[in-house]
């Protein structure tokens, strides 16, 4: 998920990972993302078919703290956002180069959703 301003400055970047994580062959504490490794299931953060997966996101619009009439004010800066949420099927261990991937060979979008959010 990427919140951006009017202007195109991110003030949010996340990424959530959702697979069976499970510990390694070696049995130590160090999670394992391919299921040529699994050896026992530690957690299951999957999306199950059929099923409804709510994710909540929250996220500081960008602001500044400043003094005024010698009481300290916090300013909001940007009171619109623009949110894009993408699901993406990637490989295994692929998650932390998102963005050098081929779109169609090595990643491929599922879902994609921009929305504004607003604050008064």
């Amino acid at each position: 998920m990427t919140g951006r301003t009017k202007d195109g400055k991110v003030v949010y970047n996340n990424l959530k990972v959702f697979m069976p994580m499970a510990a390694g062959f070696d049995r130590d504490n160090k999670m394992a993302f391919g299921a040529h490794r699994k050896t026992g299931y530690m957690v299951d953060t999957s999306l199950q078919p059929g099923k409804e997966t709510v994710k909540i996101f929250e996220f500081p619009f960008p602001y500044e703290d400043i003094e005024k009439e010698g009481k300290k004010v916090r300013e909001i800066k940007a009171k619109e956002v623009e949110v894009t949420v993408n699901l993406w099927y990637l490989p295994s261990n692929a998650a932390e180069n998102l963005e050098k991937l081929e779109e169609g060979k090595e990643k491929f979008l599922f879902f994609s959703e921009k929305k504004l959010v607003k604050i008064n």
